[in-house]
């Protein structure tokens, strides 16, 4: 299991899953000692291994060599996000979670960038989560979030909750419309 951050949304089931696969191995690049805060049966602590890896190392060694940690431009908790090479998918957490599913029957991706929202929607949502870019100087997150976007283009973007957003240019609207509510780009 690869694990993005401490928040329990992110590894508030691995003790689950540890009691029913004893050998589970997980992986994170966050340096915060994970086993300690899975829930296991008993309250006993777990021994299941935490490979801690760095932002940049890729995966080969789980057998995922096309799969890249980086580092998210938006993060608490010492986040991470995935790269996955081969399809030039990035796996991300709460950054690109706008696009909510409104019944069961949702399909999954979204390709048309009709749909986007707008920039101060956007705006509001990230708020609600990351309150603090409210006050943030937001040049140098503006320049991390300049950098990953230089190094990748997404052809889909995987948000921890949501609909994927898929297509070429679909996604770099989406990251536009993203940089624009952030950063007040004129993009």
């Amino acid at each position: 299991m690869y694990s993005t951050r401490i928040e329990l949304e992110c590894l508030g089931n691995h003790g689950l899953i540890i009691n029913e696969f004893p050998n589970s191995q997980i992986v994170t690049a966050n340096v915060v000692p994970q086993a300690a805060l899975f829930h296991v049966s008993g309250f006993r602590s777990t021994s299941a291994p935490v490979t801690h890896m760095r932002m940049g190392d890729n995966l080969e060694e789980f057998g995922f060599p096309e799969i890249q940690i980086l580092q998210a431009p938006l993060r608490m908790l010492g986040t991470s996000w995935l790269w996955e090479r081969g399809s030039s998918t990035l796996f991300t957490t709460d950054s690109f979670n706008i696009d909510m599913f409104e019944s069961p029957d949702d399909p999954i991706f979204r390709s048309n960038s009709d749909f986007i929202r707008s920039p101060d929607f956007i705006r509001k949502t990230l708020l609600q989560k990351f309150d603090w870019l409210a006050l943030a100087d937001m040049d140098m997150i503006k320049s991390d979030w300049d950098l990953l976007f230089q190094r990748v283009a997404p052809a889909a973007i995987a948000p921890i909750h949501g609909r994927v957003q898929i297509g070429d240019e679909h996604c770099q609207n989406v990251v536009r419309s993203f940089a624009k509510a952030l950063f007040h780009d004129a993009c």
